[in-house]
């Protein structure tokens, strides 16, 4: 169940990109509960770099602050 929610929102949120890079839909990434948002974030991190093992809570809050501002 939990896995079902994160697919489809890892495919609302995320836009088609090039030579890897993940960008993401910030209105639609906002628009999904606190917990998606978070796994959609370590998603996209795993997606980057997929040798990074530890991605701990404050990296991913701190990545969902940034996300939320403006501009």
């Amino acid at each position: 169940m939990v896995a079902a929610a994160l697919k489809l929102a890892w495919q609302d949120c995320r836009l088609p990109a090039e030579n890897g890079w993940v960008v993401l839909a910030c209105m639609q990434l906002a628009a999904q509960p606190l917990g998606l948002r978070r796994a959609v974030l370590r998603r996209a991190i795993r997606e980057l770099n997929p040798a990074l093992r530890d991605i701990d809570f404050g990296a991913v809050e701190r990545g969902l602050a940034l996300l939320s501002q403006p501009g």
